[in-house]
């Protein structure tokens, strides 16, 4: 089966160029699901929300916090990983 290809010449050299579908992030539905469930909060003439304080871990050392978010930092890349904007995140 042959792929749709285009053959374009630059200064002389031709190139096959194919076409390739992208994906992006939608950093703004997370940043409102961030808000939403507590975890941000939108601080005044700022369009990026920051993290608020989780009273629940206050008696956790600072190993098992940070491995606490590293957890759902690395979980949000892993779910978006084919995204092209990825590093927005």
């Amino acid at each position: 089966m042959k792929k749709n290809s285009l053959i374009k010449t630059v200064d002389g050299i031709r190139r096959r160029m194919t076409t390739r579908m992208r994906v992006y992030v939608d950093s703004k539905r997370i940043f409102k699901k961030l808000v939403e469930s507590g975890i941000a909060k939108n601080r005044a003439g700022n369009p990026v929300p920051r993290g608020t304080a989780k009273n629940a871990m206050i008696n956790l050392s600072h190993y098992e916090i940070v491995s606490f978010y590293n957890s759902k930092i690395h979980g949000l890349i892993n779910f978006f990983s084919f995204a092209g904007n990825r590093a927005k995140l």
